[in-house]
């Protein structure tokens, strides 16, 4: 409604305020929209699967989408990753079924669903490939009258792409041009990187991450990932989906080799390989014990999907965090690490954080009611700070400690002296992987915490706690934790 009040209107006050004390206002129907996007890839993925004419494949490759846990994980949040992944399936869908007709229409509607995707995020660029290598392998000539034929097949299908994506997700291109490095996350840090939105797409390569990323996707789904490679050489062998194996091919291998190493970016080669993991299935299927099996395999990733539905559905630890730290004395003065709870602040805390960096809105929205002698709706908070406001990692360097920002180098150049002149009397550290070093836990060095907060499952801290974001290795990480959040300590520091 408010969308409908024109471009060129603010929206009303009213709803942003809203917004902004109660984030959930939006984030839960963004996150809504994202489950059910999720959700009918599965069915996308279906479609493509019967346009290449399989059978029970088809409803295994739609099984197999259904509970991949990467696509399930990222269904649950609010980023737009589930939609992306919906529309380049909607692409596949038909780039399979122009391999099997060869009409323009097909083409046109994968050029119009790549272009949905990339208007959702720079990612969905990726699916273009999938029209791309249906075009360049349709089976007509390049000469005479089929070359013609291919031209403006070609032509029809950019155009397309160009037109939906700019006015879908890109029109700011049509007004502003191109953003600014100093609009972009990261923007001028890394060279080979094409700004898109608020976001740089950077093509340069980098082999570092490959054996993790690797591994990390085959802890999320290893049926689909040995279904699907297994399945790979069968599927080649199907004419309809050569270009979309092909395209696959070329965006795990862009993903793997990307210097942005996140498991996520994997995410739409893994609703690809759902079609050859069908289609292994369906050879699979014509034998007793080949259906045995296949049933015997798909019991993995529905009890991954189960357990991480119900971690998920337990509190946080840093919900749990928060009422500790409410409960401490009032004249306690808090530090909050890295990953821990995103406290609401007090009015003192407030006034320390402005004298840092400019308020967020959310802070700067608390310290109205303040200022106008009310009490935020959401209670008068706790007299806090957090850590990534004071120290950070050098970059040149990697040594963490004393941020570049001047006003908190008039502090101390050390965090311990910084902490001591903000008159800090805890501290709360953050761990989310048991082998990763913690800079700040040599403060609170043999000292024994007032509170631990654990997420893990059977006492012994777990290896990996990154839930609700992606994990590590869930095959074993899924299991070793029983809610989701970060395992938490509370300290006193000596002073």
């Amino acid at each position: 409604r408010e969308h409908g009040r024109g471009l060129r209107q603010q929206p009303d006050p009213r709803v942003a305020q809203r917004a902004t004390e109660d984030p959930a206002f939006v984030h839960v129907p963004a996150r809504a929209w994202m489950a059910l996007f999720g959700a009918l890839t599965s069915w996308a993925v279906y479609r493509a699967a019967r346009a290449a004419k399989l059978g029970v494949g088809a409803l295994a490759a739609a099984m197999a989408s259904a509970t991949c846990l990467l696509n399930i994980q990222i269904s649950t949040h609010e980023r737009p990753w589930a939609a992306t992944v919906f529309f380049g399936a909607l692409a596949a869908w038909k780039t399979v079924e122009f391999s099997v007709d060869g009409r323009r229409r097909e083409l046109v509607l994968a050029g119009c669903a790549a272009a949905l995707a990339f208007a959702c995020h720079p990612s969905g660029l990726a699916f273009l490939a999938l029209p791309a290598f249906a075009w360049l392998l349709a089976p007509r000539a390049w000469r005479g009258a089929e070359l013609k034929r291919r031209v403006i097949d070609g032509f029809a299908c950019v155009a397309t792409f160009v037109v939906v994506a700019l006015l879908a997700g890109h029109a700011y291109y049509l007004r502003y041009g191109a953003p600014s490095d100093s609009q972009v996350i990261g923007g001028g840090r890394h060279d080979f990187v094409v700004p898109i939105g608020g976001q740089g797409v950077r093509f340069d390569v980098s082999f570092d991450a490959v054996a993790r990323l690797s591994i990390s996707l085959f802890g999320y789904d290893p049926v689909l990932v040995v279904l699907g490679l297994t399945g790979l050489a069968f599927a080649l062998r199907v004419r309809a989906l050569v270009p979309t194996m092909l395209a696959m091919l070329v965006i795990a291998g862009a993903a793997l080799v990307n210097p942005s190493d996140h498991v996520r970016y994997l995410l739409p080669a893994s609703m690809l390989l759902t079609l050859p993991a069908g289609v292994l299935v369906e050879r699979m299927w014509s034998r007793r014990a080949g259906r045995v099996v296949a049933l015997a395999l798909f019991t993995v990733p529905l009890g991954q999907a189960l357990r991480f539905d119900w971690v998920l559905r337990r509190e946080d630890t840093r919900a749990e965090a928060e009422r500790v730290l409410a409960a401490l004395a009032p004249e306690a003065v808090i530090a909050v690490d890295n990953y821990g709870p995103q406290v609401e602040l007090s009015r003192a805390a407030l006034e320390r954080v402005g004298k840092l960096r400019e308020l967020y809105a959310r802070e700067a929205l608390r310290a109205k009611y303040f200022e106008a002698g009310l009490e935020p709706p959401t209670g008068a908070g706790v007299n806090a700070i957090q850590c990534e406001d004071l120290f950070g990692v050098d970059a040149q360097s990697l040594v963490y400690g004393v941020n570049e920002n001047p006003a908190v180098r008039a502090l101390g150049t050390t965090p311990s002296e910084v902490l001591a002149a903000l008159g800090v009397t805890h501290l709360v550290l953050a761990e989310r992987r048991r082998s990763d070093a913690r800079p700040l836990a040599a403060l609170v060095a043999n000292s024994v915490p007032l509170a631990v907060v654990d997420p893990s499952a059977d006492g012994e801290r777990s290896a990996e706690a990154f839930l609700p974001t992606e994990m590590d290795f869930p095959l074993t990480g899924l299991w070793s934790v029983d809610r989701p959040g970060p395992r938490l300590e509370v300290h006193a520091l000596r002073r």
